[in-house]
């Protein structure tokens, strides 16, 4: 059985003024960059839509999860 193939799903922080990539298939609530939960997730194709029309202007794209400490 193939799988579904997963879109990228965005979280749009009111709080920072970013895009954050969102890791992983569950749900976010709060912003991976600063922690806010004033915001909306969003689809890739959503994004997409945003940055043509130009009201999006700082995406993170980095892979790393908010408060998560590093291994030595």
């Amino acid at each position: 059985m193939a799988r579904a193939a997963l879109e990228a799903r965005f979280f749009e922080c009111l709080d920072c003024n970013r895009c954050s990539l969102l890791l992983g298939i569950t749900s976010e609530d709060n912003c991976p960059s600063c922690g806010s939960p004033n915001g909306e997730i969003i689809s890739r194709s959503e994004l997409r839509k945003r940055m043509e029309a130009g009201t999006v202007l700082n995406i993170d794209f980095s892979p790393s999860v908010r408060g998560m400490p590093k291994s030595l």
